[in-house]
């Protein structure tokens, strides 16, 4: 563990896009007239937000080369030109070269003067797929003074000279539906089956786009079949009677179309679809959701006022929603530290546990564990509980940079809080002997030096003894563990194994027989005494039975190691990936 004590910023840095500055910069220089292009009877505009800078990765202007990597992000990526302007689009007209040794075209270079030489080639043109609407977008590459970019012009309405918008009640006609009115002919070769009932609208085929974005599960299609399912039900999305009647016909459309995307090498489909992606602002709106009070919520929950697709997923309405309140979290939109949540059910399980021992008191766990964030960015901290038949129960969470005494002692207060509204208390606190931890106790002692009950620290009787050579340590054990700091410190590995199964023996020692516990302590410094100096000494064989943990320490049924919750934090990893919290 990251044993460091000092707390993480109350807010780090937001981020900020460099990238997007000189996007700014570059629109500003281009004349106004590389800003348009066309007739009055057909002219495209190009605005601010569909001009790209290309860093390192662009291709010279002139030749024509198929988009890059990076332009391929920027034009189909996840916010990308294409996403913005048409979410669902077909090619119209491409202008590739097919030959890379071409000769560099002469009318590349479009403005030379006022000390800027400006080279531009249309690449290709892109519609929306409703026969109807009318918006399209035509994606050029542009050089201005050595810097690189991609420019998306959008079609202009000659009437009233304003960008098309999307025909929105166009979107939800359906091909069989299109093929009626007249607005598509079934010609020769052309399968019936493009205009079956259960085939996708525009206004689907956009949802699942965006779906693939919010939810990472494996059963992403299914998932979104289920969730169009739902907002049908609440008039938010249309679905034909058929789609509706037979799911698996509906899950078989919404496969096909995304593998004949994946067929057709489409860049979006291929490389992001599926990756979920959460934006800060989406992030914070979740969190703010959550805040609700279990008694204030509806079941399901009521999204009509949210165009937040993350809100939409199963996993969120039947997972999150009913069983996950944040307690607090400092998200401002941008950036973020902190995120302390717990169970909604949280008082009928502390509400059991005070009844285990007369005194109404119960030993807590807490921990921290990394392996959810990628590079972890994010370590994730829990506490909770474990009853007789040593059963580990969660209550509270705390996401954040790193192990620290400020995140743990937010899940402490949080759990001692809760404890009060059930009229508990806690007695001990079961700890891998961190020093972060061990000081978020001593200062929850501090701030309730009146309180009934002073919470003693319990060593975890696992992380101690942990032996070289096995999970959770490599070679030379884990942090806090007594055989890697005496393998550290020289001794023998023969010994080491001795001191190690001597102390075994002694944890079993019964917590009423005082005597033979001290006189077992001397013993073993007495035979071991070369090996154990002062640190060992006052650490673990100082008297304390909590220094040593085990089933002498504590009271009786009460667990002597954090395994249950260590088993938790592996399920977590194993089941939860957290690859879209970054900072922003």
């Amino acid at each position: 563990h990251d044993a460091r004590v000092m707390p993480p910023p109350h807010q780090l840095p937001p981020n900020t896009s460099s990238a997007s500055a000189d996007s700014a910069e570059l629109f500003r220089k281009l004349p106004e007239s590389l800003k348009r292009i066309g007739t009055s009877e057909s002219s495209w505009i190009l605005t601010e937000d569909c001009c790209r800078v290309i860093g390192d990765g662009a291709a010279e202007v002139g030749f024509r080369h198929v988009l890059t990597p990076a332009e391929n992000v920027t034009v189909h990526g996840v916010r990308g030109i294409l996403r913005k302007k048409l979410n669902v689009h077909v090619s119209v007209h491409t202008r590739f070269s097919a030959d890379p040794g071409e000769k560099k075209s002469s009318k590349c270079v479009v403005y030379s003067g006022d000390g800027m030489l400006i080279e531009r080639e249309i690449l290709s043109d892109y519609k929306c797929e409703s026969i109807i609407c009318k918006c399209r977008v035509k994606i050029a590459r542009v050089n201005c003074n050595g810097i690189s970019g991609i420019l998306g012009y959008q079609s202009v309405d000659p009437a009233t000279s304003h960008i098309y918008e999307h025909d929105k009640q166009a979107h939800k006609l359906f091909p069989h539906q299109e093929l009626a009115q007249g607005l598509r002919t079934l010609s020769n070769g052309a399968s019936k089956s493009k205009f079956s009932p259960y085939n996708l609208s525009v206004e689907q085929k956009e949802f699942i786009t965006d779906y693939g974005l919010a939810s990472c599960s494996t059963s992403q299609m299914k998932d979104a079949v289920s969730t169009m399912t739902y907002m049908a039900r609440m008039n938010e999305i249309s679905c034909t009677p058929e789609q509706l009647m037979s799911a698996t016909k509906f899950l078989d459309a919404v496969k096909n179309w995304i593998k004949n995307k994946k067929r057709a090498n489409d860049f979006f489909f291929l490389n992001q679809w599926g990756k979920c992606s959460m934006s800060g602002q989406d992030l914070k709106e979740v969190l703010d959701l959550l805040m609700t009070s279990p008694n204030d919520r509806t079941s399901p929950p009521d999204m009509s006022a949210y165009h937040n697709l993350h809100l939409l997923t199963p996993e969120f309405r039947e997972t999150v929603w009913p069983y996950v309140k944040v307690h607090s979290h400092d998200h401002v939109g941008s950036t973020w530290s902190s995120i302390t949540f717990e169970c909604v059910h949280w008082k009928l399980l502390l509400a059991a546990a005070v009844k285990m021992y007369p005194d109404g008191t119960v030993q807590l766990e807490i921990d921290f564990f990394r392996g959810c964030a990628e590079r972890d960015e994010w370590q994730v901290g829990q506490i909770g509980f474990s009853d007789f038949n040593h059963s580990y129960f969660l209550i509270g969470m705390d996401i954040c940079r790193s192990e620290n005494n400020i995140s743990a002692g937010r899940l402490l207060d949080r759990a001692l809080e809760m404890l009060n509204e059930v009229d508990g208390d806690c007695d001990y606190v079961l700890v891998d002997g961190g020093p972060a931890l061990n000081l978020a106790i001593d200062n929850a002692n501090k701030s309730r030096a009146t309180a009934r009950v002073k919470i003693k620290k319990r060593a975890c009787h696992t992380h101690m003894n942990r032996l070289p050579n096995t999970r959770g340590g490599g070679k030379r054990g884990g942090n806090g563990s007594l055989p890697r700091y005496l393998l550290d410190q020289g001794v023998d590995r023969k010994t080491m194994r001795k001191i190690v199964a001597c102390i075994f023996m002694i944890s079993w020692i019964p917590p009423s027989d005082e005597e033979s516990f001290i006189v077992a302590l001397e013993l073993l410094i007495q035979k071991f005494g070369n090996s154990l100096n002062d640190h060992v000494r006052q650490k673990y064989l100082n008297g304390d039975r909590l220094s040593l943990g085990g089933h002498m320490a504590g009271k009786p049924g009460q667990v002597a190691s954090t395994n249950g919750m260590e088993r938790f934090g592996g399920w977590t990893k194993t089941s939860v990936t957290l690859p879209s919290l970054s900072n922003n």
